[in-house]
């Protein structure tokens, strides 16, 4: 399992925001997969919680 370490989460808004902005990002990747015909090991879901875990993404409201 992956963990979420740059983000403290409190209140279920932000949970119910992280959660959101994780699942764009997955499905972002997954187009980009599709879309270049590459064959990937790692979840989707996996590598958008790594792209946020490194700050390549943040939130914003």
């Amino acid at each position: 399992m992956v963990e979420i370490t740059n983000y403290k989460i409190e209140d279920m808004e932000a949970k119910f925001l992280l959660t959101i902005a994780i699942a764009k990002r997955a499905r972002e990747i997954t187009d980009d997969i599709v879309l270049k015909g590459d064959i990937v090991e790692e979840k989707p879901v996996n590598l958008a919680i790594k792209d946020f875990n490194k700050g390549k993404f943040k939130i914003s409201q």
